[in-house]
């Protein structure tokens, strides 16, 4: 971690501690990124990031100085604070997936009539980027912009986590182990079940196993290097997914997904 403080003016930094200190700085901002409004205790950080009270208060504090979380005092709670998506803002326009997807995104809603989703991955995490409703939106599940879940649940977060190494989508699956329980009747063997199946298949079908109502279809968007960095998803109700819909969305994903790639391919030369 690194301190920065004011001197003669200039900013002096002084070292408090090395990269296990960033490291857990990190995954402290990606759990907090994780929760609802209400936020999450110490403890709570503490049992899922195995660390020790007083080293998440004191990364806390720090944090709270600079302003990247904030500390609600009736509840003593954390959530992250204002400096978090002034960073956002910044980096936003220095990554232009958003953009680069913008027109794939309409024309998919257009054509299939249904929810599109844009999703990146953060650590152990996937994180809604971008939305688009069709003129059949799922009314059932409506995630905004900004939403965390974790990786593998969802078509489009099924799709990043299938992407990855063998066993590094393993490891993931087992350390959201906790977190995947919550999503009703699914647990880390029927999501790595999943995987499988996705690499089988060749898309990732979620047929309502994280959201009872809803079935959709995902494909990952990979960078120059082949590297998964986003996933698009197509999302109905399950009545409305039949079998000949989900061929169709997936031709559809795939015909945008390649185009999106070469855009990629040409902003990087």
């Amino acid at each position: 971690m690194v301190q920065m403080l004011k001197g003669k003016g200039r900013m002096k930094e002084t070292r408090v501690g090395g990269t296990q200190s960033i490291s857990r700085t990190i995954h402290i901002l990606r759990e907090l990124a994780t929760a609802d409004l209400g936020g999450l205790r110490v403890v709570d950080l503490c049992e899922r990031l195995q660390l020790e009270w007083p080293t998440a208060h004191r990364i806390l504090l720090c944090l709270q100085q600079e302003q990247m979380v904030t500390h609600m005092a009736e509840s003593k709670r954390y959530r992250l604070g204002p400096a978090v998506f002034q960073l956002g803002l910044a980096a936003a326009s220095q990554f232009p997936l958003r953009e680069t997807c913008r027109e794939s995104l309409d024309r998919l809603a257009a054509l299939t009539g249904d929810t599109v989703f844009l999703m990146a991955r953060s650590g152990r995490n996937s994180v809604v980027i971008e939305r688009r409703e069709g003129t059949f939106p799922v009314k059932a599940l409506m995630l905004d912009v900004g939403v965390w879940r974790p990786l593998g649940v969802g078509a489009a977060g099924l799709a990043l986590l299938a992407a990855l190494p063998e066993e590094l989508a393993r490891e993931i699956a087992h350390a959201n182990r906790e977190r995947i329980l919550a999503y009703g009747d699914f647990d880390t063997d029927k999501l790595l079940a999943m995987v499988r199946d996705s690499h089988a298949r060749g898309y990732a079908l979620d047929e309502g196993y994280a959201f009872p109502e809803v079935t959709g279809v995902g494909l990952p968007v990979r960078s120059v290097s082949g590297l998964p960095i986003a996933a698009i998803s197509v999302v109905a109700i399950k009545s409305r997914m039949t079998n000949e819909r989900i061929k169709a969305g997936v031709k559809l994903l795939r015909r945008e997904i390649k185009e999106i790639e070469t855009r990629l391919t040409a902003l990087s030369t």
